[in-house]
């Protein structure tokens, strides 16, 4: 697996938008990014912890004949990370 991840910065910072928009580009399919726990948070105060608010782009299966894009919700239980497809 690879991924990278970047963040929208707002003019006051990483935490000035209402919604922070996320965005990843992995190898990995569709199937591994919906499954619990496939982003793994690194530490509550780290710029990189997803927050229920952000919404994620995230461009999956780079590199294959199904590559795409997709917005994804951040659910957290637990501090367990899910990611639902939006639209």
């Amino acid at each position: 697996m690879s991924r990278n991840v970047s963040f929208e910065m707002g003019a006051g910072g990483f935490n000035s938008l209402a919604v922070r928009i996320v965005r990843m580009s992995t190898t990995d399919a569709l199937a591994s990014i919906t499954v619990a726990g496939w982003y793994k948070q690194p530490g509550a105060n780290s710029v990189e912890a997803l927050q229920p608010s952000d919404l994620v782009a995230i461009a999956h299966d780079q590199g294959t004949s199904s590559a795409a894009t997709k917005l994804f919700t951040v659910g957290i239980t637990n501090g367990v990370v899910t990611l639902t497809a939006a639209y």
